[in-house]
């Protein structure tokens, strides 16, 4: 898992802020998940699944 997820992982979720930006991080947090998999499963050979 990349430092840097961690970090904004940790930076998002680590502190008591509200229920709503809460569900705003957990979207972007599920949004960038996607997308990282998409990339890394593009970047794959189509073989490898």
């Amino acid at each position: 898992m990349p430092f840097s997820y961690v970090a904004l992982w940790l930076g998002w979720w680590g502190h008591g802020v509200g229920d709503g930006w809460q569900y705003i991080a957990l979207i972007l947090t599920l949004g960038t998940v996607m997308v990282c998999s998409a990339l890394v499963y593009t970047q794959r050979p189509s073989s490898v699944i």
